[in-house]
């Protein structure tokens, strides 16, 4: 969501760049994007896109964040251990082998809360492509086709009226 009002607001990009990217940078990077492809069916520039953007800034990630953990160990701002920096890791950088590769750069603590917290990202790619398509559907208009489907509780008086007893 902020993804998406992100890029439309501040970056001025379409809805499917946007969709794409927030996707990628919110669950499992690329994969994430390769996933969401098909169901936004987005062009392969915009999706070309989108795996740059998540790959270049997961990778920015890869170095950024060992070392903002060692200014934290220095100064002291927050009172963290490896394992906590590792779950705040796995929770933000978008690749596997991203979160791998940082948390192994931090300590054996941190790259096991961050693989796990990053695992649990990544199992939410299934519900979220469900959730994702359900709405896509519904802009499209597939929700006037629902509205129109027969039920078996219209036109039917019968199913309203109390059962003898």
């Amino acid at each position: 969501m902020l993804a998406c009002w992100l890029g439309k607001k501040v970056f001025g990009l379409d809805s499917q760049t946007t969709m794409l990217i927030g996707a990628g940078s919110s669950i499992c990077g690329a994969a994430a994007v390769m996933a969401t492809e098909p169901v936004l069916k987005a062009d392969s520039s915009k999706v070309a896109v989108a795996v740059s953007t998540v790959v270049v800034f997961g990778t920015l990630a890869i170095f950024a964040y060992p070392w903002l953990y060692q200014l934290n160990e220095h100064f002291q701002w927050l009172p963290l251990t490896q394992e906590t920096f590792g779950i705040y890791a796995g929770s933000t950088i978008h690749e596997v082998a991203q979160v791998v590769a940082a948390g192994h750069a931090i300590g054996p603590d941190a790259e096991n809360a961050a693989v796990i917290s990053k695992m649990i990202r990544v199992m939410m790619l299934a519900p979220f492509l469900l959730l994702l398509s359900g709405y896509i559907s519904r802009q499209a208009g597939n929700a006037a086709r629902v509205k129109n489907r027969p039920s078996p509780f219209r036109g039917s008086p019968c199913c309203l009226s109390p059962l003898p007893g």
